[in-house]
């Protein structure tokens, strides 16, 4: 196929940078956004569980409990802990996780969607804090 019949030519100073979500630790707390949303309406979230567990200060071990806040979440936030696996919660509960498909930090609703249930969009901003002291 020629090129040309691919569209019409563009200028190249017209072409834009694309910025994504960087996360950034404030505190014991992990600032991010959303890349991505799944069919399933898991999150891919700006960062790795490295990042989160460096802000936390600690572990990230099944059961840790974190404060998300942001999207549409009421209040002062949701409880989320962090899991291995969607096997280690029960259906309709949330879990932040290291999504093995994306290569990243992820919050999901296990047999529901995280994006419907926290009102979440690409570039939706969180903070994830971890509860313990």
């Amino acid at each position: 196929m020629p090129i040309a019949d691919v569209g019409p030519r563009i200028d190249p100073s017209s072409l834009v940078d694309l910025t994504f979500p960087e996360p950034r630790i404030d505190g014991r707390a992990l600032e991010t956004g959303v890349l991505i949303i799944d069919s399933f309406g898991n999150a891919r979230l700006a960062g790795q569980p490295a990042d989160l567990a460096r802000a936390s200060g600690g572990e990230l071990t099944p059961g840790r409990a974190f404060r998300v806040t942001g999207g549409s979440i009421a209040g002062g936030g949701a409880d989320v802990a962090w899991h291995s696996t969607f096997g280690e919660v029960g259906a309709g509960d949330a879990l932040l996780y290291e999504d093995a498909d994306y290569g990243g930090l992820g919050i999901a609703v296990n047999q529901a969607s995280a994006a419907a249930r926290f009102g979440l969009e690409i570039d939706t901003p969180l903070r994830i804090e971890a509860r313990d002291t």
